[in-house]
């Protein structure tokens, strides 16, 4: 096992700052972003919705995203038990780093690393994640990775959970070639092409529909624009996040579009023996990672 990082003694939460650039960071609540914002001088412009007391502005999620059925899969000839995290659903949902406390390695005016050790439980393996953040001119650069601890592979799934002010005429566009049939439950059944009801190469409008979808073959891009404030934001995300969910619940003042590595309930529909979950299996002492990097368009 990995010797024991040194951590970092901070005051919370950490606030990261750049060319007018405010990034805050709450590692006692699941090592969350709780702002990211442009200091206009006579206002502040957000990028993420602002932090409120029932979720932050994004968070890490691992070992898997969204959520496993009923909490239970199977992998290596066992059954995995995992509780329900998020009553009163019955599933596991975004594994475990967005309810733990994460240590902060380093931190500078620019640059926070936060790390969570995981010992095996309800999941039955050891890995570490870690989080990295950079503050350059507008920008903000995210990198995640997880490192299996255990003697036996592990499967895995990452990504991150942003959650975006979802104004009235804001409009979301990425490159997708496939989603995911769901059931009732938002399981992945199988995997379909596009439907043309839902074009996000072209463009759709979190408030005009209700959304809770997870796209596939995903080039790993996306634009957002708000239209009344004459401003956007591009989001680029590296392999293995080759899933992008879009999720816009009725009447609410947020929508959150998901680079993630898997769909929902990947180990069972990796079990099933279908094709394109994007589950990884992480061999003893392996890391998998993967960065993301908003770049905000004051020009719109």
């Amino acid at each position: 096992m990995a010797g024991a990082a040194k951590e970092v003694v901070v005051s919370d939460p950490i606030v990261l700052s750049g060319e007018r650039t405010i990034v805050s960071i709450d590692p006692d609540e699941g090592g969350a972003i709780t702002a990211y914002e442009t200091d206009l001088g006579h206002e502040r412009l957000p990028w993420l919705h602002a932090a409120t007391r029932d979720f932050p502005a994004s968070f890490p999620l691992v070992p898997f995203a969204s959520r496993i059925f009923h909490g239970r899969f199977e992998f290596g000839g066992h059954t995995v038990a995992l509780p329900g995290n998020n009553p009163p659903e019955p599933h596991a949902i975004h594994g475990h780093g967005w309810q733990k406390a994460w240590d902060v390695t380093e931190f500078s005016s620019d640059m926070a690393c936060l790390r969570y050790l995981h010992e095996a439980d309800a999941w039955p393996w050891v890995y570490e994640a870690v989080q990295k953040f950079e503050v350059s001119g507008f920008s903000l650069r995210l990198s995640l990775s997880v490192r299996n601890l255990s003697s036996t592979p592990m499967p895995l799934g990452l990504g991150i959970h942003p959650f975006f002010v979802r104004t009235r005429f804001c409009r979301i566009r990425a490159r997708c070639t496939h989603m995911w049939e769901t059931d009732d439950e938002v399981m992945s059944l199988k995997k379909i092409p596009s439907s043309p009801d839902m074009p996000l190469d072209e463009g759709v409008e979190p408030a005009a529909r209700v959304m809770d979808n997870v796209f596939a073959g995903w080039d790993g891009r996306i634009r957002i624009d708000w239209p009344e404030w004459g401003v956007g934001l591009d989001i680029k995300a590296s392999q293995p996040l080759t899933h992008l969910v879009i999720y816009s619940p009725p009447g609410s003042s947020f929508f959150c579009a998901e680079p993630v590595s898997n769909t929902a309930d990947a180990f069972n529909v990796m079990s099933r023996g279908e094709e394109g979950h994007g589950a990884v299996i992480l061999a003893s002492g392996e890391t998998l990672s993967a960065g993301i990097e908003f770049s905000p368009d004051l020009q719109g």
